[in-house]
C-alpha cells in the first residue's frame, strides 16, 4: 500500500482527528492527555520511550474508560496514526533498515516488539500455530512474565492461546542460523540494526505483509479492547502470508 493509497483510504479518519489546521502533521493535540506534541517528539527514543510501560512499576496498567472513537478503534491513538503514515514513507525512502533475506534460507521467525506481552507474542503463537518454527522476544522487557490479560482475551476470541506465553529478552535471545526478525515499528529495526550482535541477521517489519499492508503494528498496551483487537486482526494477517513466502521455515518431522 502506497501513501497516497493511504491517505485516500482514510480520508474520513484524517478529517476526523485532533490534528490542528495550522500545523498539519507537524503538531497534534493527544486526546485525554491535553498536551501538543512535535513529530520531532513523537519519534524521540529518548524520554523513557524506550521502556515499555508494562515494566514501569510506578504506572497502573488500569486505564480510564475512554470514548471510543474511529481513530483509538483502528490506529489506538492519533500517534500512531501519524507513525504508520510516515512509516510508509520511510519503508518507500529506504530508511527503514529493512535486510531482506533469501526465501530459502529462512528456518525460523523471530517476533519482536518492546515489551513481548502482546504484539509479538500473539505472532509467535499464530506461527506456532500454522506449524512453522517461531519464537519471540522484547526490546525493553523483563523475562518469564505473561501476556497481557487484554491480549490474552483478544487473542481468545480469534482461537489463539496466549496463557502459557512467557517473555523473554532480547538479551537472552540466541541468535541460530536461518532467523529471519521481525519488528513492529521502524524505531525497533533501528535498535536492532544497531546492536552489534544482531546487526547481522536479516530483518523487516512484520505488517508488510498484512493486508492492508500497515509498516507501522502500534502498541495496543493500555488503548481500547477494540483497537486491540484490530491490531491483533492485523498480526493475524501479516502472519499468514509471511509463512506462504517463506515455506523452509516450516517445521517438519526431522527439525
Amino acid at each position: 500500500m502506497t501513501l497516497s493509497y493511504a491517505l485516500r483510504n482514510d480520508r474520513s479518519i484524517i478529517k476526523s482527528s485532533p490534528f490542528s489546521a495550522s500545523g498539519g502533521f507537524l503538531r497534534m493535540r493527544e486526546s485525554g492527555q491535553h498536551r501538543d506534541c512535535s513529530t520531532t517528539a513523537i519519534l524521540d527514543r529518548g524520554r523513557g520511550c524506550d521502556k515499555h510501560p508494562a515494566m514501569d512499576t510506578g504506572r497502573s496498567i488500569v486505564e480510564p474508560p475512554r470514548h471510543s472513537s474511529p481513530i483509538r478503534t483502528r490506529y489506538g491513538t492519533a500517534r500512531g496514526l501519524v507513525r504508520l503514515l510516515l512509516s510508509h514513507l520511510q519503508v518507500a525512502g529506504r530508511l527503514s533498515h529493512i535486510v531482506m533475506p533469501e526465501p530459502e534460507s529462512v528456518r525460523r521467525f523471530v517476533f519482536i516488539c518492546q515489551g513481548n506481552i502482546c504484539r509479538s507474542a500473539f505472532a509467535d503463537q499464530v506461527a506456532r500455530d500454522l506449524g512453522f518454527d517461531s519464537m519471540s522476544f522484547g526490546l525493553s522487557t523483563s523475562a518469564d512474565g505473561p501476556a497481557h490479560p487484554p491480549a490474552v482475551q483478544a487473542a481468545a476470541d480469534l482461537g489463539v492461546d496466549l496463557s502459557t506465553h512467557r517473555t523473554q529478552r532480547v538479551e537472552d535471545y540466541a541468535p541460530q542460523p536461518g532467523d529471519f526478525l521481525l519488528a513492529m515499528e521502524v524505531r525497533q529495526l533501528a535498535r536492532l540494526a544497531a546492536n552489534e550482535r544482531l546487526r547481522h541477521l536479516p530483518r523487516s517489519l512484520l505488517g508488510r505483509w498484512a493486508r492492508p499492508a500497515r509498516p507501522h503494528l502500534h502498541d495496543p498496551y493500555g488503548l481500547d479492547a477494540a483497537y486491540m483487537t484490530t491490531c491483533l486482526r492485523s498480526i493475524e494477517t501479516a502472519v499468514a502470508d509471511l509463512v506462504r513466502s517463506y515455506p523452509a521455515a516450516r517445521l517438519s518431522q526431522g527439525r
